[in-house]
């Protein structure tokens, strides 16, 4: 008896024909990795509410005639500045991993199964970078992923029916909000000039923005994990499918050989 072909891979099909299946690439490893980057980044940010507070509450005692020590000046404003490049620096990497992640895992949904599909593995990337359109595609992208990956749901076509997961509307909804909320601080902040109130309007901008990433990265967490554990489980199914498929063919071929 043959062995069962191996569906990591492409393989040729009946009478010789190759298959334009593109094989399955589990998304587990760029998973990890970003799963690691989203809770470093969740617990940063977390910092920068505190830290956002702590200044609020400085430039409070400044409006109030207090004098503040040089030195305390110097060691807030280098502690702000150490925040403020741990957070670009995680952004970035954090960005970049995610893209890496969704094209992945959008280009793993016809190996699942998945026919009909509305988006293109490209705008898995490019869908981030149009102005204007990545208020919404990124998220239309992700919704289509999620759906396809969903293990219920074997039909090629039915996918489309699945329910879409308040988890995922709760993500995106966070992280449209933290990055409106990050350019209006940006802004105030380089309006404000030496008027001590609109530094403080900065500064409260900057603890609904800080929250709203912290709140952002740990929803991205649970919607990276559950989508990527989803895939890998409707995978197993199905090569667990192929395997009986293949055994009832084995059996039929030598029923049908005299």
């Amino acid at each position: 008896m043959e062995a069962p072909p191996d569906l990591s891979r492409p393989s040729p099909a009946v009478n010789g024909a190759i298959s334009l299946v593109p094989p399955y690439v589990s998304a587990q490893p760029l998973a990890r990795w970003l799963a690691v980057l989203l809770v470093v980044t969740g617990l940063v940010a977390w910092i920068a509410v505190g830290f956002d507070i702590a200044d609020i509450r400085l430039l409070a005692r400044q409006a109030g005639g207090e004098a503040i020590e040089a030195i305390d000046r110097r060691a807030h404003g280098i502690t702000g500045a150490v925040l403020l490049t741990a957070q670009i620096t995680l952004f970035v990497a954090t960005a970049l991993a995610f893209v890496l992640w969704t094209y992945a895992a959008r280009s793993n949904l016809r190996a699942l199964g998945a026919r009909r599909l509305d988006y293109t593995t490209a705008w898995s990337v490019a869908g981030w970078w149009v102005p204007g359109l990545n208020v919404v595609r990124p998220y239309q992208v992700l919704r289509e992923i999620w759906k396809a990956s969903d293990p219920t749901t074997t039909d090629r076509f039915a996918w489309k029916q699945a329910r879409t997961p308040a988890l995922l509307i709760l993500w995106w909804v966070s992280f449209v909000g933290f990055v409106a909320l990050d350019v209006a601080t940006a802004l105030m902040t380089l309006s404000a000039g030496v008027e001590l109130p609109k530094f403080q309007y900065a500064r409260a901008a900057s603890v609904l923005a800080d929250t709203g990433a912290a709140v952002s990265a740990s929803l991205a967490y649970f919607v990276v994990t559950k989508i990527t554990d989803a895939q890998h489980e409707k995978w197993e199914l199905r090569e667990q499918y192929q395997a009986i498929d293949d055994d009832l063919l084995v059996l039929t071929a030598e029923r049908a050989t005299p």
